[in-house]
């Protein structure tokens, strides 16, 4: 039998039609040659990807050279014949690894090459063939981890250097996106909650934003963020006014404001409370509001104009919107502005103008003259604190790197930013018939999202009579949900999670009592009853959201061998965790039923 057959027939019981998509594959020839020691090396190009004396133990000098003990996940970028991941799978049997490779044709001389069976059956592997960027979410969202580690072969980068360095920059994006997304978890899941408990009356109020949808299709629309770009545009708002729907981000709304022009529209999707303070002396009177059900509460307050709630990232709010309404979801792109950005597009707006998405700082400033952050400088600085320093640490803090303008000149931004960037850059590629002009030329340069002199904006007709029309009917749409019901919901969510308390308690009460490096099989029978029950309620996702870093680090290291008092002891934090998550949850629902629906 072929190596090729022993290796499709590997492949097929893992990935069902894997031989079919193969067969689509043109093949290619690549020299495949005998290294010294009689194991197949392939040259590439006329680079020779693996050692011509002894690849195996080449590679297990780059596993235990750059491999650290901690990883709990390795991304091999680049298969060739397979040494390295061979390598690392014997150096680490335990944990798994991914393998993409740019050229499907490569990998499938691969599997003419060698025998790679026991890989393909450690049930360890995932895979991906192709060089698409986009994917790379896709392939990494099951990885229940933030332990990840890239591994590139330098002569197999050197082969198609164009698509490692997008895969990498992907995976890189992916990868801090997703610990800024862990981090912020950690730091708020408490105050998500207690929001959203706080505003649940809100659900009957607010309608989700689905009705926007389409709804003003041939306007065009005018973005303004808090840049310092946004300067220049300020003047000039009540003639922009008449041309165009106009979406404020909340930081951006006091210079509106004070120019005497109210948005059409104010978006604030950020639950923290100094988020608020950007809306300290505005009131606004008929702009429409779109926030969400975690939003501090206090923000509420400061609109008599309508409100518009969108779907909410967190499983508390997710629970009670299925059993209300569903509001509509908005893509997260960890700013505002890019949840303004696509509200826009869902309500039919295929010219869309952004002013203050700087997105770096222009002549080191940060933000527009007077913002909010800007005055707060000035309001906690003193002599040991100037508000050089500051600014300063604002600059500074994010890893600043230099990048170009839209005058082909050097501007900083950071990394930070650099999420924002590579969130549009997407976006402009996903959506190309949506044309997005930015009108602030010494922002950072966007790939798709060319700039557009502000002036030309003059040029649009005027459309506000017919604008008005469409925002004075959305006042008027109310939502199909009564007070009565988001109260019973609330009565059964809570009755819901003390059961489910109860459950997690039992666990933490066993898990704690047992004597050390002594478990017997009874125990463990009640442990893997509760462990069912959990696993099989309906609302796992609220347990796993208050400790979803825990739950991810806890999945991984499990499967990794460790001690039995090691693995009782990882259990008994796991049941604390969950216990301590679901009486918090159950304390701000019960404050929510004695004070707000009382």
């Amino acid at each position: 039998m072929s190596f090729l057959h022993t290796n499709l027939n590997s492949l097929e019981t893992i990935f069902p039609g894997f031989k079919e998509t193969l067969s689509e594959i043109p093949g290619d020839s690549y020299e495949i040659m005998e290294a010294r020691n009689g194991s197949p090396t392939l040259k590439k190009g006329g680079i020779l990807l693996h050692s011509g004396h002894n690849p195996e133990r080449e590679s297990e000098k780059l596993i235990s050279r750059e491999i650290d003990s901690s990883t709990r996940y390795c991304l091999f970028l680049g298969f060739g014949l397979g040494y390295q991941v061979e390598a690392f799978h014997r150096f680490y049997p335990e944990i798994p690894f991914g393998i993409i490779e740019p050229d499907p044709a490569l990998f499938k001389q691969a599997l003419t090459s060698r025998d790679y069976t026991d890989l393909f059956q450690s049930g360890k592997m995932s895979l991906l063939l192709g060089s698409d960027p986009s994917a790379i979410p896709f392939f990494l969202n099951d990885v229940k981890t933030t332990k990840i580690q890239t591994c590139l072969i330098r002569s197999i980068y050197q082969t198609d250097q164009d698509s490692y360095d997008r895969l990498e920059k992907a995976v890189r994006d992916y990868i801090a996106k997703r610990e800024i997304n862990t981090n912020t978890h950690n730091r708020f899941n408490r105050l998500w909650i207690s929001n959203i408990a706080r505003n649940m009356p809100m659900l009957s109020r607010a309608p989700g934003i689905y009705h926007l949808k389409d709804r003003f299709t041939g306007y065009p629309g005018l973005l303004l963020a808090a840049g310092p770009g946004l300067n220049g545009l300020v003047p000039h708002l009540k003639e922009l006014r008449e041309r165009m729907l106009l979406i404020c981000v909340d930081t951006a709304l006091k210079p509106c404001l004070d120019a005497g022009v109210e948005p059409d529209f104010t978006i604030l999707t950020d639950p923290q409370y100094w988020n608020t303070r950007h809306l300290d002396r505005c009131r606004l009177e008929k702009s429409l509001l779109v926030s969400d059900v975690s939003s501090y509460p206090s923000v509420f307050r400061k609109t008599r104009g309508k409100i518009f709630f969108c779907s909410t990232p967190f499983p508390l709010g997710q629970y009670l919107e299925e059993r209300t309404e569903i509001k509509g979801k908005l893509k997260s792109g960890g700013s505002v502005a890019t949840a303004a950005w696509d509200l826009i597009r869902q309500m039919g707006i295929s010219d869309i103008f952004c002013g203050g998405l700087d997105l770096s700082f222009p002549d080191k400033q940060t933000h527009y003259r007077g913002s909010t952050f800007e005055e707060r400088v000035h309001t906690l600085s003193h002599r040991f604190s100037t508000p050089e320093t500051h600014g300063w640490h604002a600059l500074y803090s994010g890893n600043p790197y230099r990048t170009e303008n839209y005058r082909d000149q050097a501007v900083y931004t950071d990394q930070r930013m650099k999420i924002y960037i590579s969130w549009f850059e997407q976006q402009m590629a996903d959506y190309p018939r949506i044309h997005t002009g930015n009108l602030s030329d010494k922002g950072v340069k966007i790939t798709g999202m060319p700039y557009q002199p502000p002036e030309k904006l003059m040029e649009l007709p005027r459309c506000r009579d017919a604008l008005d029309e469409i925002l004075e009917s959305l006042r008027e749409v109310s939502v199909p949900v009564s007070p009565v019901q988001v109260k019973n919901v609330i009565f059964q969510l809570i009755e819901e999670l003390q059961d489910l308390s109860e459950l997690t308690n039992r666990g933490w009460e066993i898990s704690r009592n047992i004597p050390e490096n002594t478990v017997d099989s009874r125990t463990l029978k009640e442990l893997e009853t509760i462990d069912s029950k959990l696993l099989s309620s309906g609302n796992k996702e609220i347990i796993g959201f208050f400790i979803l870093p825990l739950l991810e680090e806890f999945l991984a290291e499990a499967s990794v061998q460790s001690s039995p008092s090691q693995s009782m002891e990882n259990s008994r934090t796991l049941y604390r965790n969950l216990t301590e998550s679901l009486n918090f949850q159950i304390k701000q629902l019960e404050k929510a039923k004695k004070t707000v629906f009382s």
